[in-house]
Parts: structure tokens; C-alpha cells; sequence
């Protein structure tokens, strides 16, 4: 008996629809028929299989860790090609650094030499132009007298509010930077929050997750090796709850009571796919490129 046939008998067994455990489970009926006839091919991908396989497991009472256990064998694996292309990735951009670090050091001696020429073609008009200035300075003393000139008031302020405005490019710039995280729905149900799937775009390696509670809220995240990366309740005075996401690939979000939860991805507000007022059970999933 494979893992689809244990789950449907066990469902059958406890006299349950499909549509009842579509409801409990949050996940969309054709993704069920596709567990129960192992037809993980139809799945958003591997990783969400097992999530899916979970969910349904303990929708049935039967226990997770030795159903994996059993059926480790059928169970669909993670996949390996992302690691892998990574891999090469890294491998890549290792070599591409290595290239151009020796290039860059073959250029420093030059770059060396046309410095040292520069600074001696400066010294040389500064001492000349130094000089010149001395001898019309000591004229103009004689012909007008020990006159002193004040910078004004009004040069000063024209000065300082160039300053400000270049400070305030730079936060301009820095904010548009910022601005730059991006997420939007790439895979949405007939239910409009169930089995939804998010895409997280234009991250980078300071990339953080950000969890502020206003009361209390049990709350589970998992990443595509399976590992959990928070499971239990959070609360107002454990709030914020920051955590580094900038190595992840996928993350599945499974929260109790979304109305007192908000989540944002660094100073990016997110919004949950249907009303956390309306249904405070949320469950989706969020790809990140």
C-alpha cells in the first residue's frame, strides 16, 4: 500500500469528504485527489508536496514522523538542481573575482606610476602659482593699503543648504534603493487563500523577515528543506520577531490568528491573501528570487 492509498483509506475510514478536508486543510481539493493517487507531478513542486503530505496526515490523526518514516522511499525529495546550480553559481563568481582581482593588480603598478606623475606636475604649478600669487598679494598691499575681506553671511548659508540638499539626495537615493523588494501572486485558488503562492523579488543578502504581533498568535514557518524556521505561539511582548531570509529559496507560512499579525519583508508591508478579519487561519507560501 503506498503513502496516497494509507492517507485515503485512513480519510475514508473517519468518514471524511474531500471538500471537509479541503476546509480543514486549507488546501485545494485537486491537490488532495493528486496526494491520495500519488500524482505529485501536478503538485507547485516538491516541497510543497511533503508540506501538503503533512497537512493531510494530521488532518486524519495519523502520526507525521512515522508516516515519513514508512514511506521515506515514495516520499518526493527536495530538489537538488537549485543547490546544485548554486553551487556553480558560486563557483563562477569565484573564478569571475579571481579573474578580475588579477587584473586589477596588474594595473596597480601603472596606476602608481601615473599618480606619482600627476603629484609631481601639481607640486610643480602649485609652487609656481604659490609664487606668483605672493608677489601680486604684496603690489596690492602697497597700492591699497592692509584692506581685509569677510566672507559673508549669505555665501555661509548658501554653502550649508548645498550640503543639506546633498544629504537629502542621498537619502533619496538610499530610499529608492530600499523601495526596490518587490512581491506580488503568482498562484492563487478558488478560495482565494488557500494553497496561494507569492513570489518575493529582488532580494538581496541583508533580506529579513519581520513578524509584529499585537497579541497572540500561533504561527509555524518552514523552508524547502523542511526545517522550521519558527513554530509556536508569538506574542506582543515577543515582538518584533526578525529573521534572516536572505539564503532561502521558499518558505511556507502557516498562521492561527492572522488579525493581530503583521508581517513585512524589511520595510515591505505585506498583505495577506484574503482578509486576516475574515479568516484568521492563513496558510500560503512565498518563493523567493
Amino acid at each position: 500500500m503506498g503513502i496516497g492509498a494509507r492517507l485515503k483509506e485512513a480519510r475514508e475510514e473517519k468518514g471524511i469528504s474531500l471538500e471537509s478536508l479541503q476546509e480543514t486543510t486549507k488546501i485545494q481539493k485537486r491537490y488532495l485527489q493528486a496526494i491520495e493517487e500519488e500524482n505529485f507531478n501536478i503538485l507547485p513542486g516538491r516541497f510543497y508536496a511533503r508540506a501538503f503530505i503533512k497537512e493531510y496526515a494530521l488532518a486524519v490523526n495519523i502520526n507525521v514522523d512515522e508516516l515519513f518514516e514508512e514511506y521515506e522511499d515514495d516520499l518526493p525529495k527536495p530538489e537538488e538542481q537549485t543547490s546544485t546550480q548554486y553551487t556553480r553559481m558560486q563557483r563562477t563568481r569565484k573564478e569571475t573575482n579571481l579573474s578580475k582581482n588579477s587584473a586589477l593588480f596588474s594595473i596597480i603598478p601603472t596606476v602608481i606610476v601615473v599618480l606619482l606623475i600627476i603629484g609631481v606636475i601639481f607640486a610643480v604649478w602649485f609652487f609656481m602659482f604659490e609664487g606668483s600669487s605672493s608677489n601680486e598679494e604684496i603690489k596690492t598691499d602697497e597700492e591699497q593699503g592692509d584692506n581685509t575681506f569677510t566672507r559673508s553671511d549669505n555665501d555661509q548659508n548658501n554653502d550649508n543648504a548645498d550640503t543639506e540638499d546633498e544629504d537629502v539626495d542621498e537619502e533619496d537615493e538610499t530610499e529608492e534603493n530600499d523601495s526596490d523588494l518587490g512581491i506580488e501572486i503568482v498562484d492563487e485558488d478558488s478560495e482565494g487563500q488557500s494553497g496561494t503562492v507569492f513570489e518575493l523579488s529582488n532580494t538581496s543578502d541583508d533580506t529579513n523577515l519581520i513578524l509584529e504581533s499585537r497579541g497572540e498568535t500561533w504561527l509555524e514557518i518552514v523552508n524547502d528543506q523542511d526545517e522550521q524556521l519558527y513554530y509556536g505561539i508569538l506574542s506582543e511582548a515577543d515582538s518584533p520577531e526578525e529573521i534572516d531570509i536572505s539564503d532561502e529559496k521558499e518558505l511556507y507560512f502557516s498562521i492561527g490568528n492572522a488579525s493581530v499579525l503583521d508581517i513585512k519583508f524589511n520595510d515591505l508591508d505585506f498583505e495577506y491573501p484574503s482578509n486576516p478579519n475574515d479568516n484568521v487561519v492563513q496558510k500560503f507560501w512565498v518563493n523567493i528570487k
